[in-house]
C-alpha cells in the first residue's frame, strides 16, 4: 500500500514524536467525520516516502463517491496539518504536510 517498512531508518525522538502527533491528526479526524473510511491500521514506522501513515479501507465496494465522502476524505488529508499545528505552533508545521495538501488539491478538482 505505501511500500515497505524501513526499519533500519533511523528518526529521532523529536521526529518520531512530530509523526505521531501527525498520523493521530489523520486517525482522530477519520475516527470522527461522517462519511470517511474506517481506519485499518495506523503507524510511524516509515514506508517508502513516509514516515507515517493511516491506511483507511471502505466497508464495502464503492462505485462512485458523494460530495459527502470527498469532504470526509479532505477533512482526513488535513488533519496531520491541523495536529502539527495545535501542538507544534504555526510557524512549526512541517513539510510532511505538503503531500496532504497535494492529495487534498486533488481532491478538490473532483468537486
Amino acid at each position: 500500500m505505501m511500500g515497505t517498512e524501513r526499519k533500519t531508518m533511523f528518526l529521532s525522538e523529536e521526529s518520531k514524536k512530530l509523526t505521531a502527533y501527525h498520523e493521530s491528526g489523520h486517525a482522530i479526524v477519520a475516527f470522527n467525520t461522517e462519511g470517511a473510511h474506517p481506519i485499518h491500521k495506523a503507524t510511524i514506522m516509515p514506508r517508502g516516502s513516509a514516515l507515517g501513515m493511516v491506511a483507511q479501507l471502505p466497508s464495502e465496494d464503492e462505485t462512485s463517491i458523494s460530495k459527502k465522502q470527498l469532504l470526509a476524505r479532505l477533512d482526513v488529508c488535513m488533519g496531520g496539518r491541523v495536529a502539527e499545528e495545535l501542538i507544534f505552533g504555526q510557524d512549526h508545521v512541517t513539510t510532511g504536510a505538503s503531500s496532504d495538501l497535494h492529495t487534498a488539491t486533488e481532491l478538490a478538482h473532483y468537486m
